[in-house]
């Protein structure tokens, strides 16, 4: 077992529940306190990278494409994203403190759940 899946299968077992706040939380702090973090261009190129990963991972989870030594997994690229776009939105908004941002960032994607599970009743619909 590599090293990348060995760490991969010992974050899992370690894993607990936590809700989105504590995780907001934890990755602002994070990423504030990166001494040696990305600029601003350097993050968003970042989650272009992990965007197009994202995408190929997709592709291979669902056959469209063939690649037998991709191992990683569609919900890997997922988290990569996720804290990717997390990092820059704490690196856009350097005035708020951590708990205004994860507060301000909860709300927005409450609001986007609402928005989001209209447009899949739309979609049901058709």
């Amino acid at each position: 077992m590599s090293t990348r899946q060995e760490n991969l299968r010992r974050v899992s077992a370690d894993a607990q529940p936590i809700n989105l706040t504590t995780l907001l939380t934890d990755v602002v702090r994070k990423t504030r306190e990166d001494n040696a973090a990305l600029s601003l261009f350097g993050k968003t190129t970042k989650l272009g990278e992990e965007h197009g990963e994202l995408c190929e991972a997709v592709l291979v989870a669902t056959g469209e494409i063939v690649k037998p030594n991709k191992v990683t997994s569609v919900m890997e690229e997922t988290a990569d994203v996720i804290l990717m776009a997390v990092d820059i939105c704490a690196s856009v908004y350097p005035t708020l403190n951590n708990q205004e941002l994860v507060e301000e960032l909860t709300r927005m994607i409450e609001h986007k759940i609402v928005k989001w599970e209209r447009l899949m009743e739309l979609d049901g619909e058709q």
